[in-house]
């Protein structure tokens, strides 16, 4: 985290703490949230667990959209940056096509290609997206475990022009049978 200046990112619970945060919640749809003390998120290592912020993620969306560099100073090998977003091996996804990079996923989404990582912990999600070739990147985090796609997916409409979405099919319009068919 040092070199992109990420100060605010860590790993380590006990650090966290010590910093300002939200709190998180959970609990059924429909039904007041309950607040999730923080020493209750216990992250399933090495799946992740990865603490940051909105400043810290969009430092290295920046540096991730500029082959490695970050206030004009090279800071991860450009080589580095193109084989983290080279899809490696295909990955079930919300949308069709969905592939691993290394730590991110790729998939092609509206007519642009996705370079993003997600993820939730008792009482919180984030999601992470950016279109490297747009230079464009979207960061929610949502204080229930629970992805806010359609803020996301508001959130690149509003600054990209994107591929328009198939209208849904109308509904079947109801048979109406004639005296001499019924």
């Amino acid at each position: 985290f040092t070199p992109l200046g990420m100060s605010r990112s860590t790993f380590s619970l006990p650090v966290v703490v010590t910093f300002p945060f939200s709190q998180t919640h959970g609990g059924p749809n429909g039904q007041p949230a309950t607040v999730i003390r923080p020493m209750a998120v216990m992250a399933p290592w090495p799946v992740g667990g990865m603490f940051s912020t909105m400043t810290d993620l969009s430092r290295y969306a920046v540096m991730f959209m500029n082959d490695g560099r970050l206030e004009g100073k090279p800071v991860v090998a450009a080589a580095v940056v193109k084989r983290m977003a080279t899809p490696n091996v295909p990955v079930h996804s919300q949308v069709e096509g969905g592939q691993y990079g290394y730590g991110l996923e790729t998939l092609q989404w509206r007519g642009v290609r996705l370079v993003e990582h997600g993820g939730t912990l008792a009482g919180s999600a984030t999601d992470f997206v950016m279109v490297p070739e747009r230079h464009a990147a979207v960061i929610v985090f949502a204080n229930r475990q629970s992805h806010l796609t359609r803020t996301v997916d508001a959130a690149l409409e509003s600054v990209l022009p994107l591929e328009t979405l198939a209208p849904k099919p109308a509904a079947p319009t109801p048979m109406t049978l004639t005296p001499d068919e019924a």
